[in-house]
């Protein structure tokens, strides 16, 4: 059953579309916007990604479509795949939590990555520097 406590008006989605696109435009020139989707209605896309643990397959179930019909949405209306936009928002929030004094670990583990090791060679291979480059060094004395 579809739960309407993850929907909201279309002025917040376009702003996920400027963070991540760059322009309401992209929403604004689109002919059939207003889809038979009921995914033009979710607001809390990144509290729901976070609860999907950041798969694709997890955030189609929680919002009732299939996974080709979130890919379909993504493409049309943010210009991005659901995975590459689900990966940019995880390594956002790795890089708050590494900021705030997270270990790697913890943050890696937090993030759903199964080893310290995968979330590294993940959040490098992204970044191009390793996870232990941003954690907060202690005050000197």
């Amino acid at each position: 059953m579809w739960n309407p406590s993850c929907c909201m008006n279309r002025e917040y989605l376009w702003g996920i579309g400027d963070e991540l696109v760059g322009g309401c435009e992209v929403f604004g020139s689109r002919r059939g916007c207003e889809m038979n989707s009921r995914l033009i209605e979710v607001r809390n896309w990144p509290e729901l990604a976070q609860a999907a643990n950041y798969s694709v397959a997890i955030l189609s179930q929680r919002c009732l479509v299939s996974t080709r019909q979130l890919e379909r949405f993504f493409f049309e209306n943010l210009g991005d795949s659901p995975h590459h936009w689900l990966g940019q928002l995880r390594m956002a929030h790795a890089v708050e939590l590494l900021q705030s004094g997270w270990s790697v670990k913890k943050t890696g583990l937090t993030l759903g990555y199964g080893s310290e090791e995968h979330f590294s060679r993940a959040f490098k291979s992204w970044y191009g520097f390793p996870p232990s480059h941003l954690r907060l060094r202690p005050p000197t004395r």
